[in-house]
């Protein structure tokens, strides 16, 4: 019985921080800042499927994850936001600044650098 309780909390402790993960992920996507990040991600997909993107071209396989400088706060106008990728078995790193100047404007890419898995820079992308 004592056994069985004890599965019960666990359970249920780990159903909730899932729950909450999950959660906080949705709110997160449609904060402000989580669709800005969105569109950013969406963005330089693009840019890899039209073979535009910088060290990467578009039958490459890898994942994207897209932060901001800020931690806190509301969105302000010009935006600036980092694009970390990785391709699948390698162990380097390429980075994209990009900015847009207004919600209504289009993203920019100001900036791609290839990093060593020591975050040493390997090659200046962009500009060039």
């Amino acid at each position: 019985m004592k056994t069985f309780r004890q599965f019960a909390t666990f359970l249920g402790l780990f159903s909730a921080i899932i729950l909450t993960g999950c959660i906080s992920q949705q709110t997160a996507a449609h904060s402000a800042k989580g669709q800005l990040l969105q569109e950013a991600e969406r963005y330089v997909s693009d840019l890899k499927r039209e073979d535009k993107l910088p060290g990467y071209n578009s039958n490459e396989h890898g994942r994207l994850i897209a932060s901001a400088p800020w931690k806190r706060g509301n969105v302000s106008y010009p935006a600036s936001v980092f694009v970390r990728a990785w391709k699948e078995g390698d162990e380097t790193r390429f980075c994209y600044d990009l900015v847009k100047d207004t919600p209504q404007s289009n993203w920019q890419l100001t900036r791609a650098t290839h990093l060593d898995k020591d975050n040493k820079l390997i090659a200046q992308l962009f500009p060039q």
